[in-house]
């Protein structure tokens, strides 16, 4: 007898794949563009780290420029500065390696930031009545700082020792007020004094890097 014709049995069909909602993105709310967000939370919550908002004006704002900056820009500005002022000394007269700037750079870079940074938030908190958050300011004064860090070294050579300064410091201050004016035109009467107050502390902090780390190579 002859056996039956083999026959491959067919596949079984596939599952059924259950249906699933289409993957949506909410738009961001206003409150996250820009870089000041009102308190929506109480003191002590949890900061978020801020993200580049859109938007033709986001270069203006801190959360544009930290995907690009994740070192810390004070710690390297005090660094820059401790070893170009040195450099300079030397360029001007000779080896003579001052430790002592090492370490009244770095009081006075971390000084400065928390100062400012806590000045601008009583003010807006305290005077404008408008609240914003503390690290925001914090990193916004931080990040100015960045513009100091090309112009130190190039303060090394006293010709550009004075053009260099200037630059950075009208280019720091530029920065901050361009982050905080949309925030606080809304108070008119009250956003001159906070600003006033603030170009002038700025134009301080200048001053002093330029006289007491680069003024012997005038």
């Amino acid at each position: 007898a002859t056996p039956p014709p083999f026959t491959a049995a067919a596949p079984p069909p596939p599952p059924a794949c259950s249906a699933r909602p289409p993957l949506t993105l909410s738009p961001p709310s206003p409150a996250d563009d820009g870089l000041m967000e009102l308190e929506s939370a109480g003191v002590g919550g949890e900061e978020s780290k801020p993200v580049a908002a859109g938007g033709l004006c986001s270069c203006l704002t801190v959360g544009y420029y930290q995907p690009y900056f994740d070192i810390d820009t004070a710690t390297t500005l005090i660094f820059i500065i401790s070893a170009t002022s040195n450099i300079s000394r030397y360029l001007a007269k000779g080896y003579n390696y001052d430790f002592e700037l090492v370490s009244f750079c770095m009081s006075f870079i971390y000084g400065y930031l928390v100062v400012l940074a806590t000045a601008l938030w009583a003010a807006f908190t305290y005077f404008v009545k408008l609240p914003v958050r503390y690290m925001s300011l914090m990193c916004l004064v931080g990040y100015s700082f960045a513009l100091y860090i090309p112009c130190t070294i190039l303060a090394t050579f006293s010709v550009l020792s004075w053009p260099s300064i200037v630059l950075a410091g009208v280019g720091s201050t530029l920065f901050v007020l361009k982050s905080i004016v949309p925030v606080i035109s809304a108070r008119k009467e009250k956003a001159v004094t906070v600003l006033s107050l603030l170009v002038a502390a700025q134009a301080v902090f200048m001053l002093i890097i330029k006289f007491k780390f680069y003024s012997h190579s005038s």
